[in-house]
């Protein structure tokens, strides 16, 4: 299975233009000056129907907001390539370093077996064997590219799936170049996943949450709670019941279903982090280290206790960012060391093995309940 993100979209607050050009490596890029772009800006960058960038508000606390379509997506890769991009390690980033709200984000999955062929879907959809979340009627549009849409596209929540060779120019029975295998193949399909709203927010924090290698439990999870192709007909009394097609869970990779809640959390970050603590905490803290008179390593120690014990979206966050975190210990004692000529420092070792156990139970961490996101 193929997944990437195929749109982007997301405002910053107590951000420039230029900080966030220089983020997405886009400064040498030719954009042209735009007028008023999504009500709340009066100016914008563009670059065709690839990149646009608002800035200079009028009517809203965030300075800064950005629309990337899929070829902008494409676009952000290439100019990062140097650096291995990766969709993870980017978002991740995005989320600790920048005071962000997500607006949309789109996923797209490829299918070269002919599994989502929609006359198919649609007569699951017509002899009544389909169960979900989606309440709408499908849409099927049997235009160039052979379109389906479950739900509205102006809903949060919306599944398209269309023949994409079709779409590429390729004719009824012409062999297809699949550019991930470089295999010549006979169908291409795409599902794509609409995501807005605070719904993208929550895609977004799943995926963060749950690690960088499950985009496609994530993706798939969500698409199985939207909608269910059954083996028999739905009669509405107990449609859990009913077993679903094999080749929908063959193509969902069987991944578990996961619904959206209602009142999602706030993207628990490095900027959360510390606008709490400035806001919140600072003053007692620093009367807590000249009462008595505690050191960097003193104080470390004394919070450093069994009795202290870190919630989910804590966890998510240091866990989310082990490795950086893992690499910067290993480099300070190694100067610590060599300066020092000692063999290590008992706080580094501390901080570094409790990392390392972060790293080691990554499988568990998985699995937990993360009901009581940063609120």
């Amino acid at each position: 299975m193929l997944l990437t993100v195929d749109f982007l979209e997301f405002a910053v607050k107590n951000c420039t233009l230029e900080k966030i050009l220089k983020f997405l490596n886009f400064e040498t890029v030719n954009f042209c000056d735009g007028g008023r772009f999504n009500v709340n800006y009066k100016s914008s960058k563009i670059l065709r129907g690839f990149c646009k960038i608002g800035y200079d508000n009028d009517y809203t606390i965030y300075d800064i907001y950005v629309s990337l379509s899929g070829s902008g997506c494409r676009l952000l890769e290439d100019y990062n390539s140097e650096f291995n991009f990766d969709w993870y390690d980017f978002l991740r980033v995005l989320t600790n370093d920048f005071d962000i709200s997500f607006r949309r984000i789109d996923i797209a999955i490829d299918d070269y077996t002919d599994t989502l062929n929609t006359e198919k879907l649609v007569k699951y959809w017509e002899q009544g064997k389909f169960a979900g979340a989606c309440r709408s009627v499908p849409d099927h549009r049997r235009l160039r590219s052979e379109e389906l849409y479950f739900g509205s596209t102006q809903s949060d929540y919306m599944i398209r799936i269309y023949n994409k060779g079709l779409e590429r120019g390729f004719k009824p029975g012409e062999k297809i170049l699949n550019s991930n295998t470089g295999e010549l193949v006979d169908y291409w399909w795409r599902l794509e996943q609409q995501i807005r709203g605070h719904k993208s927010e929550q895609f977004v924090l799943s995926w963060m949450n749950a690690g960088s290698d499950v985009l496609g439990d994530i993706a798939c999870g969500y698409i199985h709670e939207f909608i269910r192709f059954l083996t028999r007909y739905n009669d509405k009394k107990n449609s859990q019941r009913i077993p679903e097609c094999k080749w929908w869970l063959d193509f969902l990779s069987n991944a578990k279903r996961i619904k959206f809640t209602s009142k999602p959390g706030t993207v628990y970050n490095k900027h959360k982090l510390e606008s709490f603590l400035n806001n919140q905490v600072a003053t007692s803290i620093k009367t807590y280290i000249h009462l008595l008179g505690l050191s960097p390593e003193d104080l470390y120690r004394h919070f450093d206790n069994d009795d202290i014990l870190l919630n989910n979206s804590q966890l998510a966050l240091l866990r989310a960012n082990a490795i950086r975190i893992k690499k910067n210990l290993e480099r300070l004692q190694d100067v610590t060391a060599e300066e020092a000529q000692l063999p290590f420092d008992p706080v580094l070792d501390a901080q570094l093995e409790f990392i390392e156990s972060l790293l080691e139970n990554d499988n568990q961490y998985y699995q937990m309940n993360m009901g009581d996101e940063f609120e």
